[in-house]
């Protein structure tokens, strides 16, 4: 998938670098992806765009943050390890893919992560349609938590206190292990 990318991306007259899983540990895969960020602006290359699959969106994400020289990320199914990282990447360009057919990281993630995108981007309606629609079928409490804290932030005091009695109701039925 990603060599046919590559090929058409190059087509289309843009650089490309491929960089194959050269550490075992997120924080290695990171600072090689950076050093190789760094190596390619002391080679005249200004702007960059990232793109990530999976564990690679996440990384994408997290170098997309921590580099001023990358313009953009495209993140293809990311999970939520870099869900603190969506914000800092704004204002720059952040493309989020997820099918829903995949039965490895749930495409609500995504939806997740752009509903934190707006959030960061002060697009608090949009930011609350998606924290909306994401609260109703996300396993776990970061949805509707989100939601709740959002809606109070905007003066919606009462759907905030229906959201968090809904997600404390639920919790209470929940299995062992989730009130933990």
């Amino acid at each position: 998938l990603f060599d046919e990318l590559a090929v058409r991306i190059q087509r289309a007259g843009a650089s490309v670098l491929q960089l194959e899983q050269s550490a075992d540990s997120f924080d290695g895969r990171l600072v090689c992806l950076l050093s190789a960020l760094t190596a390619l602006r002391r080679q005249g290359v200004q702007r960059m765009a990232l793109i990530g699959w999976h564990s690679g969106a996440a990384l994408a994400i997290a170098a997309g943050s921590a580099s001023e020289s990358v313009t953009g990320v495209a993140a293809l199914a990311p999970d939520t390890s870099c869900a603190d990282l969506v914000a800092e990447v704004a204002p720059r360009r952040l493309l989020l893919m997820h099918g829903s057919a995949d039965n490895v990281v749930p495409s609500v993630a995504s939806r997740l992560l752009y509903a934190r995108a707006l959030e960061a981007e002060s697009d608090v309606p949009r930011a609350l349609e998606q924290y909306a629609a994401v609260a109703r079928y996300y396993a776990g409490a970061e949805a509707p938590l989100r939601y709740a804290q959002l809606l109070r932030a905007s003066g919606s005091h009462d759907e905030a206190r229906r959201v968090l009695k809904e997600l404390l109701d639920n919790a209470r039925v929940a299995p062992r292990y989730y009130r933990r």
